[in-house]
C-alpha cells in the first residue's frame, strides 16, 4: 500500500476505534443533556467546516484521496461507507460526506498541512470558528467561574499544613494562572494543531501556566462540574511532577503520595520506566525528554 494511503488507512482506524471505546459507555448511566449554547455553537462550527469542505480547494484534496481509495480498492472506505449507512446514498451524498469527514480527521490535524493552497484558506477558517466561539458573553461567563475556582484554591491552599514557604510558593504559582484565549490563528499556540481548539475543552498548560480554553469548553452542565474542571485544571500548577520544576522547596504532600502508593492506602503504582532505554535506542523518544522524565520520577 502506497505510504499516503497508509496513513489515511491510520487515521480511518483510530477514529473508528474511538467511536467502539464511546459506544461502551454504559447506557443506563444518566448522561446531563448539552447546554443550549454549546449545541447552537456547534451547529455553527458544523455549518463552517461544512462550507470550507465544500470549496474547491479542500474539496479537490478530499476528492483525490477519495479516488485513490477507490482505484486502490481498499476495504477500508467500504467499511467507511458502510458505518455511515451511505452505501444506498447518491455519489454525490457520499462525496459530501467524505469532504466533511476528510477536512476534520486530515486536513485540521495539523497545520501547515503541506499544500499550500490548502495552508492559505485553512487560517480564515479557523478565525471564523473563534468569532462564533470567543464572544464578549462566554468571556465573561467563563471568566467569572474561572476566578470562583481560582478564588476557592487560594482558600484552600491558605488552610494546608505545609511550610510557610511552600505555601507562599503555591500561592503565587495558583494565582498567576491566567485563561488562553486564541486571537489570531496563524499566531496562537493552536496553529500547529487546530483539533486542540475544536476537539478539546478546558486544559492546563503548565510551560505558559495558563488554562486553554477550546470549543468543547462549553459543555459543561452545570456550575459545579465548572468548578471541579478548573480546581482540576489549576491542581496541575502544583502537582507532584511539576513541583519541582516551578519551585525550590520540595513537594510538600510527599507523604500522602506515599499513602496512596501504599497497599493500606489505593496501591497507586510508580511510572513504570523499564522500557525507556530501549525507546530512546530505537529512537522512538527523544534524549531531551529522556533525560527530562528520569530527573522527574513522579510525573506519573
Amino acid at each position: 500500500m502506497p505510504n499516503h494511503l497508509r496513513k489515511i488507512a491510520l487515521g480511518l482506524i483510530t477514529a473508528w476505534s474511538l467511536d467502539i471505546s464511546a459506544a461502551l459507555v454504559n447506557p443506563e448511566c444518566p448522561v446531563a443533556p448539552l447546554p443550549p449554547a454549546y449545541v447552537k455553537l456547534k451547529k455553527k462550527v458544523d455549518a463552517d467546516i461544512a462550507l470550507y469542505s465544500n470549496k474547491k480547494i479542500y474539496a479537490e484534496q478530499a476528492d483525490l484521496t477519495l479516488s485513490k481509495l477507490i482505484e486502490a480498492k481498499s476495504p477500508l472506505i467500504k467499511i467507511w461507507i458502510e458505518k455511515r449507512n451511505l452505501d444506498k446514498k447518491s455519489e454525490d451524498q457520499i462525496a459530501h460526506d467524505w469532504r466533511d469527514y476528510f477536512t476534520r480527521n486530515f486536513i485540521l490535524t495539523k497545520y501547515p498541512y503541506g499544500e499550500p493552497a490548502v495552508d492559505a484558506v485553512t487560517p480564515s477558517l479557523m478565525d471564523s470558528i473563534n468569532r462564533k466561539f470567543k464572544t464578549k458573553s462566554t468571556q465573561s461567563l467563563m471568566q467569572g467561574r474561572f476566578q470562583k475556582s481560582q478564588d476557592a484554591a487560594v482558600r484552600y491552599i491558605k488552610t494546608l499544613k505545609i511550610s510557610e514557604q511552600a505555601r507562599q510558593e503555591m500561592l503565587a504559582r495558583v494565582t498567576s494562572v491566567r485563561l488562553y484565549w486564541m486571537d489570531d490563528f496563524k499566531d496562537s499556540k493552536f496553529k500547529s494543531l487546530p483539533l486542540d481548539f475544536l476537539d478539546w475543552g478546558i486544559a492546563y498548560d503548565p510551560q505558559r501556566n495558563e488554562i486553554n480554553l477550546g470549543i468543547r469548553s462549553l459543555r459543561y452542565p452545570n456550575e459545579e462540574t465548572y468548578l471541579a474542571v478548573f480546581l482540576h485544571e489549576l491542581g496541575h500548577a502544583v502537582d507532584s511532577c511539576r513541583f519541582s520544576t516551578f519551585f525550590k522547596t520540595p513537594w510538600p504532600f510527599s507523604e500522602v503520595g506515599e499513602c496512596l502508593r501504599s497497599q493500606n492506602g489505593v496501591g497507586a503504582k510508580r511510572r513504570d520506566d523499564s522500557e525507556l532505554d530501549s525507546l530512546l535506542r530505537n529512537k522512538k523518544l527523544s534524549t531531551e525528554l529522556a533525560a527530562e522524565l528520569k530527573t522527574r520520577p513522579t510525573c506519573n
